[in-house]
Parts: structure tokens; sequence; C-alpha cells
């Protein structure tokens, strides 16, 4: 069918697998944003927010997931969407392609 020609079609690319040490870096770097973000009813929720929408390639996107945390009391582990929203902290970007434009 159409729908399994086209998965089959999509082709994803990684950044580059990064050192122990890096990772741990960039833990230590989302930390307290995954708590700020988890600070329900606060204004450091709030800064965090902002800040996730200022740095996102996406906005409206951005502002629909924060829409939609705040229908589930803002636990971010319901949403589905906070690891694709934390890629704009640190900067980890895959790329999709279809197979007939693979670069």
């Amino acid at each position: 069918d159409s729908q399994q020609r086209f998965v089959e079609s999509l082709h994803a690319t990684l950044p580059d697998a990064l050192d122990k040490e890096t990772v741990d870096a960039l833990m230590a770097d989302l930390m307290p944003w995954i708590s700020g973000l988890q600070a329900r009813g606060t204004q450091i929720r709030k800064q965090y927010l902002d800040w996730l929408v200022s740095m996102s390639k996406h906005p409206a996107r951005t502002e629909r997931y924060i829409s939609t945390s705040a229908q589930t009391n803002a636990d971010l582990t319901c949403v589905g969407g906070i690891d694709i929203e934390l890629c704009h902290v640190i900067g980890f970007y895959p790329e999709f392609f279809l197979a007939d434009s693979l670069p």
C-alpha cells in the first residue's frame, strides 16, 4: 500500500555519536531544563518555556507542544514531545530524506 511504500522510502541521518564525556556534559546542561519544565505553576517553568520557544526552529509547533503539555498538567513524560523540543537546547537535529532525494 502507499503508506508502506512511503515509510520504506524514508531515510534518516543522525549527527555523529558523542563520546561519554560530551554526553555527560550535555546531560548536566539538560537537567535544569528537565526540572524547570516540570515545575508546574511556577515562574521558572514559564521562563524555560519562553526560552524553548525562542530557540525553536519551529516556534508554532513548540507553542502547540506547550499547549498540549498544559492540558496534561505539565507532565512532560506523557506528552511525548519533550525529546524533540530538547533537541533545540543541545542542537541535536537528525535529518530525514525520501529515497529519491538522498544527499
